[in-house]
């Protein structure tokens, strides 16, 4: 189709893991991992795109967003959103 599809993903992680120390001469080693325990609401932010896209629209809810034009960018302003957001935008 001819639209490009922007994928916003906010999900911040927590390290849990670490090193495990000698004891007794025995070893494990423990790592580093990261979790996502909590996916909190990301307030309303502001994405500059390309000039040559002049319509957006969130999926799968199907709203329009508004645009503003700024030089040769084009100025989105998503809402709030958790965890992923997907924008079409249409060539």
């Amino acid at each position: 189709e001819n639209r490009h599809i922007l994928h916003l993903l906010y999900a911040p992680t927590v390290i849990r893991g670490g090193a495990i120390q000698l004891a007794g001469g025995n070893t494990s080693g423990g790592r580093d991992i990261e979790v996502i325990e909590d996916l909190p609401e990301l307030p309303g932010i502001e994405v500059r795109l390309p000039a040559r896209f002049r319509r957006a629209r969130l999926v799968p809810q199907g709203t329009d967003l508004p645009m503003e034009q700024s030089g040769n960018h084009s100025i989105l302003r998503v809402p709030a959103f958790s965890c992923h957001q997907m924008i079409e935008l249409p060539s």
